[in-house]
């Protein structure tokens, strides 16, 4: 009888389990609803839960009352304020719906006619965490809230989760307000929430709120093996509008360039870019090589002229072995010169001329203006230590006794013939490349406001949940 009950026990305890593992696996959190589910919704599909006219309608009067959790029906664009046509709001929708699929991150935008007297900041938490918004059990995500009081216009981005959280650092938020807010400020609504979407997906996938094309996501990145890329452009001009070439001049310097890579065994690369992404110069330059295939050889041997035409910055980067065998003299002078041309056909031509002559004789060429400063270098030089033994030698010389008639042998000479000193001068001017300017484009980080965003890396809602986040007025 022992036995039969130990049996009977074990099977009702494996039953119980059996249950409580297709409930787990069933659930979707996601999915889940609280308690009050059922609750009257308002026209834009979010809870109403209050009548009190000096709070939105969605707020707990009572924040004790919150209850955490996941709701997957109510809408990521809330637009109260109206600022967006109905084809842009669906657009937009769209578009976070793919992005939180690929993510697995929530991504939330919500207008209103007022802040409460909440505060941005303040507003953006509760809305995110009284309505089920965010994914997972950290709740991950980033929610907009833009408020359209007229005499109070300004937003705040929140950030939720440890994931979230830490990706949303204050330079970061610094690049996408400048982005959002010169949209906002210049009444390009949906321009400026779109590319905020852009911007928080970028992100999510790339680990940098902008990046090139070509620059891959973190899983790429995480399995990217590395090779020779044999159909990559020599020339690579990615300047927004006309670019920075002439159809004949991109083909001359790609001819060129190709020439000289057969000929030398090392990749020749022109590339320009707009901008650095925030990357900075070397490591962008580092990473465009890389993560594009360039290089010749076992020792992946390149030298990449690239031209960041917002910031008006020529870098010339040599790799593998032509990275050991180009002497800083000779770097610095074929940087300088590519960077004193007139444009940027110029500065590629010269880069080319003076990669070809430093290949055949281990050197690159002065130019006159190089040629006249070491000329008064050395002269300066040459005055300097004369001047010094001169002293010297006047220290050791004995005073002549006067004679007396010693000027007679003036009276010889019959003539005097006046002279004059002829100075030459030469004047060396420099051209600066003409900076490429760019307004109303997610590369522009000019921000419109003038102004830094206010950013806070841990702070709370009424809830008490932690979120990162950063605002500014437009």
């Amino acid at each position: 009888m022992n036995l039969l009950t130990k049996r009977i026990r074990e099977i009702r305890s494996l039953l119980f389990i059996l249950i409580m593992a297709a409930f787990v696996f069933s659930f979707d959190p996601i999915a889940a609803y609280p308690d009050d589910s059922d609750v009257k919704k308002d026209e834009y599909g979010i809870p109403v839960r209050n009548d009190n006219e000096k709070l939105p309608s969605w707020y707990y009067e009572n924040t004790g009352d919150v209850k955490f959790y996941h709701d997957s029906t109510i809408p990521r664009v809330v637009d109260m304020a109206d600022m967006l046509t109905k084809e842009e709001e669906e657009e937009i929708k769209e578009k976070i719906a793919v992005y939180s699929a690929e993510t697995g991150k929530d991504l939330v935008v919500v207008t209103d006619k007022s802040d409460y007297g909440l505060g941005f900041e303040l507003y953006c938490y509760d809305f995110y965490d009284f309505n089920g918004y965010g994914y997972g059990d950290e709740y991950e995500g980033i929610c907009l809230f833009i408020c359209m009081d007229p005499v109070n216009r300004g937003g705040w981005t929140g950030a939720t989760g440890s994931a979230s959280r830490s990706l949303y650092t204050e330079t970061v938020a610094n690049d996408i307000d400048d982005v959002l807010y010169e949209h906002l400020g210049a009444g390009e609504y949906a321009e400026g929430i779109s590319a905020w979407t852009d911007a928080i997906y970028c992100l999510y996938t790339k680990g940098i709120p902008f990046a090139p094309d070509w620059y891959p996501t973190d899983v790429e990145r995480a399995g990217y093996v590395r090779k020779h890329n044999g159909e990559a452009p020599r020339v690579d001009d990615t300047i927004e509008g006309v670019g920075a070439f002439l159809a004949e001049q991109e083909k001359e310097l790609s001819a060129r360039a190709k020439e000289l890579s057969e000929k030398y065994g090392v990749d020749v690369v022109i590339h320009t870019t707009p901008t650095n992404y925030n990357m900075g110069y070397e490591r962008y330059i580092d990473d465009y090589y890389y993560y594009n295939g360039y290089g010749l050889g076992d020792d992946h041997n390149a030298i990449v002229l690239c031209i960041f035409d917002r910031f008006n910055k020529i870098y010339i980067v040599p790799f593998g072995r032509i990275k050991e065998e180009l002497s800083e003299v000779n770097y610095k002078r074929m940087k300088e010169q590519s960077e004193d041309a007139a444009d940027y056909y110029e500065a590629a031509c010269k880069f080319l001329d003076n990669l070809d002559h430093w290949e055949r004789t281990g050197r690159v060429t002065r130019t006159a203006g190089q040629w006249v400063f070491a000329a008064i270098v050395t002269v300066l030089v040459g005055l300097f230590f004369g001047k010094k033994g001169l002293k010297r030698a006047k220290k050791k010389m004995v005073t002549v006794r006067s004679a007396y008639g010693a000027d007679n042998y003036i009276s010889e000479i019959s003539d005097f013939s006046t002279g004059t000193d002829t100075f030459v001068n030469r004047s060396v001017q420099k051209t600066k490349i003409p900076r490429y300017t760019s307004s109303g484009s997610s590369s522009s980080r000019s921000s419109s406001s003038g102004s830094r965003s206010t950013y806070h890396s841990s702070s709370r809602g009424s809830s008490g949940r932690s979120h990162s986040g950063s605002g500014r007025r437009f």
